[in-house]
C-alpha cells in the first residue's frame, strides 16, 4: 500500500505542475497544441526548481515535501493567474470531434503501441551503461542525502558530477515521490513522444503538407539513435524533446508572441541537459527574436522572467563550472587559467573532424545502422536548397529560399559541431581498452543535428513539384530505412513484432469502446453540470500512477536477467537480489570500482550507495564493510575505458575470502 501511495502521490504532483503550466501557457495562447507544449515546459521548470530549492534544505527527494510543494503550487496558480478562456477538457473535445476518421485510427493505433511498448519496457527493464554508472547513480545519492543538485563523488577521475544535470534533477523529482525506478523507465518514451508533438506542431506552423510532416514525425520517432536510448538511457532524447518543443514555441511566436518566454525556458531545459543542442537553439531563438524585434519591448517583463527561469534550471552548472573549474564546459573544454581536464578525458577526447578516416575504418557499418536513414536526410538537408531551386515547377519565393539556405546553413553548423565535441573520433591514444566503442557511443551526439536535417528536408517539401516529391520521397526512404534496421536491433531496445501488433489492437479496441460509450453517454441539454476538468484530471493521473506501482515490485531482478544489456555487473545483481532482506534491506553499499551500479539502490532506493575515495584507509574500508557490502574489482578492470586513475581499495581484502566472486566483481561484507 505504501508503494502506491507514493505513485499516486506523484501522479497528483505532475497533474498538479502541469495544472500550474496550463494556466501560465494560457497567457500566452488560449488554444493549441503550443499551449500544450509549453504547459509541459513549464511544468517540467517548475519541477526542477523546487527539486533544487528542497535539495538546498536536505529535503530535496523526500516523497512528503516534493508532493505538498507541488500542491501548493497548483494553489498557489488558482488563487493568482486567471482561469483560462478555453478549458483542456472543452478544447480536447472540440478537437476530437473535427478530428476524422482514419486519424482517429492513427491516434488509436499509435497510442496501443506506445502503451504496450511502455509496458514491455517495464517488464523487461535494461539499466544501460551510463545509467548505471552515473545517471541513475546521481539519482540514487541525491535521494538519500536530499540535496538534489548537489555535487557526487561518483567516479574515478570523470567528474560525471560537473556535466550539466537538469535532466538527473527531474529523474530525481519522479522517483523522488514515486520511490521506485517506474518514473525513470517511462521518461524515455515520454520525451520520445513530446518530441514527436513538437516536431509535428512546429512543421506544421511552417506550412509544411500533411503527408510530408507525418513522415516526418515518424523520420524522428523511428531512428535508431533515438530508440536505442528507450530502454538504456541517457540524455540525449530529453535534450531532443526540448529542443523540438523550442522549435515549435518559436515557429508560433510571430502570431503568438507570448509563446517566446516558455520557448526560452524550454531551451533552458534543453542546454541543461545536453550542450549538443547549443546550434539549433541559437538557431530557433535568434531568428524568433529577429523577427519580433518590433515587439521585444512591450515583452520584456515575461521574457527577462523566463531568461532567469531558465538560467536557474538550465544555466546553474555552466555558472557553477565556471566558478569551480574556470571553464563553463569543463571537463570537456578548459580554458588556460582553469583547471586542467581529467587525464582519462585527455586520453579519450579524440574529435572525429580531426580523424574521420581512422574513426570509420572497420566501423562504417555500425555507424550506418546507428543512422540509418539519418544519413539520407543530413545529406538531402544540405542539398535542400540547390534542389528545390532547380525541380520546383513553381518559382521558389524569397521567403522559402531564405528559410532553405537558413537551415541548411544551421544543419551544416549543427553537423560540424558533432564532428568537432569531444570522444566522438577515435582516440590517438595506445593501450586504452575498447576505444571504437566510445567513438561509436559519441553518435548519439548528432540527434540535435539530425532533427535540423529533418526540419531542412521538410521545408524542401514546401516548394511544390518535383522538389516537393523528391523531399517526400526521401522522408519515406529514411522511415523505411529505419524501420528495417529497428528490425534488426531486438532486445533490449525493442519488443517483438507480436507486441507491437498487440499494443495496435488494443489501441483500435480502447478506440472502439471509447466511441461507443462516448456517443451513448453524450449529455443532454439542460443536464447536469460537467465535472471540473482539474478534478478529471487530477484523478486519471492518480490512477494511472498508482496502476504504475505493479511494474515497481522486482524492476531490478528483472533487469538482471537482461544478457543482451550493456550494463556491467548483472550477475553481481542477480547475487545481490537474492540475499535475504536485501529487497526491504537498508545495508549500505560501497563501490572501490570504475563500474559502480546503480541498479543496487533497490528497488525503492533503499540502499545507499558510495564509491569508495582512490587511496581511502583500509580502516575506513573495512568499517564500511562491517556497516554494510563493498563490491570491489581489481584496477586493471575497465582501465582505459572508463578511467585510468588508480584506486588502492582491493588490497583492504587481501586474503579474505568474498561473499561473492565472478572473476570480475567480488563483493566483502564483514558482519
Amino acid at each position: 500500500m505504501s508503494l502506491v501511495a507514493h505513485h499516486v502521490l506523484l501522479g497528483l504532483a505532475v497533474a498538479a505542475l502541469l495544472g500550474t503550466g496550463f494556466r501560465l501557457a494560457s497567457l500566452a495562447t488560449p488554444t493549441g497544441l503550443e499551449r500544450t507544449l509549453a504547459a509541459v515546459v513549464y511544468a517540467a521548470a517548475l519541477a526542477v526548481f523546487e527539486a533544487i530549492a528542497l535539495g538546498r534544505f536536505g529535503v530535496g527527494a523526500r516523497s512528503l515535501p516534493l508532493g505538498v510543494v507541488a500542491g501548493l503550487t497548483w494553489v498557489t496558480a488558482v488563487l493568482v493567474l486567471p482561469v483560462p478562456e478555453v478549458s483542456a477538457g472543452s478544447e480536447l473535445r472540440g478537437a476530437w470531434r473535427r478530428t476524422g476518421t482514419w486519424a482517429r485510427v492513427g491516434l488509436g493505433v499509435t497510442g496501443g503501441v506506445g502503451l504496450a511498448f511502455a509496458a514491455w519496457l517495464l517488464r523487461h527493464p535494461s539499466i544501460g551503461l551510463d545509467a548505471n554508472l552515473y545517471h541513475y547513480l546521481e539519482v540514487s545519492r541525491w535521494l538519500h542525502d536530499g540535496g538534489i543538485g548537489g555535487f557526487e563523488r561518483l567516479d574515478y577521475g570523470l567528474s560525471y558530477s560537473s556535466y550539466p544535470l537538469t535532466n538527473e534533477v527531474l529523474l530525481a523529482w519522479g522517483s523522488g515521490i514515486a520511490r521506485s525506478f517506474v518514473p525513470l523507465a517511462l521518461w524515455m518514451p515520454f520525451t520520445l513522444a513530446l518530441a514527436g508533438a513538437a516536431t509535428w506542431r512546429g512543421l506544421r506552423n511552417l506550412e509544411v503538407g500533411l503527408a510530408p510532416t507525418l513522415l516526418a514525425v515518424a523520420a524522428l520517432v523511428t531512428l535508431p539513435l533515438a530508440v536505442r536510448e528507450l530502454n538504456e538511457p541517457s540524455n540525449d532524447l530529453p535534450a531532443l524533446a526540448w529542443l523540438a518543443c523550442t522549435g515549435a514555441l518559436c515557429t508560433a511566436a510571430p502570431r503568438r508572441p507570448g509563446l517566446l518566454a516558455p520557448a526560452i525556458v524550454a531551451a533552458g531545459l534543453a542546454l541543461g541537459s545536453k550542450t549538443t543542442t547549443l546550434v539549433p537553439l541559437a538557431a530557433c531563438l535568434g531568428v524568433a527574436l529577429w523577427v519580433l524585434r518590433g515587439r521585444l519591448r512591450e515583452r520584456l517583463a515575461p521574457l527577462g522572467a523566463a531568461l532567469l527561469a531558465a538560467l536557474a534550471v538550465g544555466g546553474l552548472w555552466f555558472v557553477r563550472d565556471a566558478v569551480l573549474y574556470g571553464s563553463p564546459f569543463w571537463p570537456h573544454v578548459t580554458a588556460p587559467w582553469g583547471e586542467s581536464k581529467p587525464r582519462f578525458f585527455e586520453l579519450v577526447g579524440e574529435r572525429f573532424i580531426n580523424r574521420p578516416a581512422a574513426t570509420l575504418q572497420g566501423r562504417v557499418d555500425v555507424y550506418l545502422g546507428r543512422t540509418a536513414g539519418g544519413l539520407l536526410l543530413v545529406v538531402a538537408g544540405l542539398l535542400a536548397p540547390l534542389a528545390a531551386t532547380r525541380l520546383a515547377r513553381v518559382r521558389v519565393t524569397r521567403a522559402q529560399r531564405r528559410a532553405l539556405l537558413g537551415a541548411a546553413a544551421v544543419l551544416g553548423l549543427a553537423v560540424l559541431a558533432w564532428a568537432s565535441a569531444p570522444v566522438t573520433g577515435l582516440p590517438r591514444a595506445t593501450g586504452l581498452a575498447r576505444p571504437g566503442f566510445l567513438a561509436e557511443s559519441g553518435l548519439r551526439y548528432a540527434l540535435p543535428a539530425l532533427l535540423t536535417a529533418i526540419v531542412a528536408v521538410a521545408l524542401a517539401a514546401r516548394s511544390g513539384g518535383r522538389a516537393a516529391t523528391a523531399a517526400t520521397a526521401v522522408l519515406a526512404a529514411t522511415v523505411a530505412w529505419n524501420v528495417v534496421e529497428l528490425a534488426q536491433l531486438g532486445p533490449p531496445f525493442t519488443p517483438s513484432l507480436l507486441v507491437v501488433l498487440a499494443g495496435a489492437a488494443f489501441g483500435l479496441a480502447v478506440l472502439g469502446a471509447a466511441t461507443v460509450l462516448g456517443r451513448a453517454l453524450r449529455p443532454r441539454t439542460g443536464g447536469p453540470r460537467r465535472v471540473s476538468g482539474a478534478v478529471v484530471g487530477a484523478a486519471l493521473a492518480a490512477v494511472a500512477a498508482g496502476l504504475l506501482a505493479i511494474g515497481a515490485t522486482g524492476y531490478v531482478e528483472r533487469s538482471s536477467r537482461l544478457a543482451e544489456s550493456t550494463s556491467l555487473g548483472r550477475g553481481v545483481v542477480s547475487w545481490f537480489v537474492t540475499r535475504p532482506n536485501f529487497a526491504h534491506g537498508h545495508r549500505p553499499i560501497a563501490f572501490a570500482t570504475r563500474a559502480p551500479i546503480a541498479a543496487l539502490a533497490g528497488d525503492r532506493f533503499n540502499h545507499v550507495l558510495s564509491v569508495v575515495a582512490p587511496f581511502e584507509s583500509c580502516d575506513k574500508v573495512r568499517a564500511r564493510a562491517l556497516a554494510g557490502w563493498v563490491v570491489v574489482t581489481d584496477p586493471a578492470y575497465g582501465y582505459g575505458f572508463l578511467s585510468v586513475d588508480p584506486y588502492s581499495t582491493p588490497r583492504c581484502f587481501a586474503g579474505r575470502a568474498p561473499g561473492y566472486d565472478d572473476g570480475t566483481f567480488r563483493v566483502y561484507s564483514l558482519r
